[in-house]
């Protein structure tokens, strides 16, 4: 949209990141981040370290989370942490080996959270980020299904 009204241009978000927040009353948003340049477009291999910013007082980051398994897994369901500590509108680059986490080939969450405390709880501002793993063995083997298949019952 173009609004002619006088003032100086002002976009809002700028072209520096890409994120999501939580929005709470009395306290405002709860910003996370990763830096447009990190975000996985295209599959990622070895080690990855895309940058992310928490914007509230708290940080949080993992990898393939599964907070929404059924039946829950109390000691499972936070998934790889690669980040816990103060947000504090810092730039912070993390380590992703996929190699060391043993991620394998295919799809994964990134998940990015940041959070504040606010009446008797906490409010958080949720991301994930969705990046596929495609490491040296699965790049190296581009062999059609069926001769691998044929290969493995020979």
């Amino acid at each position: 949209m173009i609004v002619h009204n006088g003032e100086s241009i002002f976009n809002y978000p700028s072209g520096n990141r890409i994120g999501a927040a939580g929005w709470y009353s009395g306290v405002g948003y709860t910003n996370v981040y990763i830096r447009p340049e990190d975000f996985p477009f295209t599959p990622v291999h070895g080690t990855w370290t895309p940058s992310v910013k928490f914007e509230s007082t708290l940080g949080f980051v993992s990898v393939d989370p599964s907070f929404d398994a059924v039946p829950f897994d109390e000691t499972k369901h936070e998934g790889h942490v690669l980040y816990e500590g103060s947000g504090g509108s810092t730039w912070r680059t993390l380590t992703i080996d996929t190699v060391t986490l043993k991620l394998c080939n295919g799809d994964h969450r990134l998940f990015l959270r940041t959070g504040r405390p606010i009446g008797a709880g906490e409010g958080y501002g949720v991301f994930v980020v969705r990046f596929k793993v495609e490491n040296s063995a699965a790049r190296r083997s581009r062999e059609p299904a069926q001769r691998r298949l044929s290969r493995m019952s020979s």
